[in-house]
């Protein structure tokens, strides 16, 4: 009998024998919805660090336009620093002129408003 694989390795292995992690095969439109949180950065580099993830279009939304175009400065920022340069980064506070062919959407937005996490976006912010 073979070992059981522990950790992480242990919990793929269903995924993996079902072709779960084979490369992607052609470009994504992922649009990522309350773009200005502070998960973006990390989801996003999530999504450029799937095997053959190399190009797509990530459509950025956020009705706060200054955490938009700080999203849409660092998104362009990650690409650049990752070499994939096959991504194209779409922003806009009105979501519907980027959800048109998503293929996935992601939805980070703030239930109860900006004011309940103010204070933990703006303060590190400021530094």
């Amino acid at each position: 009998m073979a070992a059981k694989e522990e950790g992480h390795a242990g919990h793929i292995t269903k995924a993996k024998s079902l072709g779960y992690f084979d490369a992607v095969q052609r470009p994504l439109k992922i649009v990522f919805m309350g773009a200005g949180s502070m998960f973006f950065d990390k989801l996003f580099i999530d999504v450029l660090n799937i095997p053959g993830a190399d190009s797509g279009e990530m459509g950025i939304v956020d009705i706060d336009t200054d955490r938009l175009a700080l999203a849409e400065q660092m998104a362009k920022k990650i690409i650049e620093t990752t070499g994939k340069t096959g991504w194209k980064i779409t922003a806009s506070a009105n979501r519907r002129e980027v959800l048109e062919g998503a293929d996935y959407v992601i939805n980070c937005i703030e239930v109860s408003g900006t004011m309940a996490v103010k204070f933990d976006n703006d303060i590190p912010a400021s530094y």
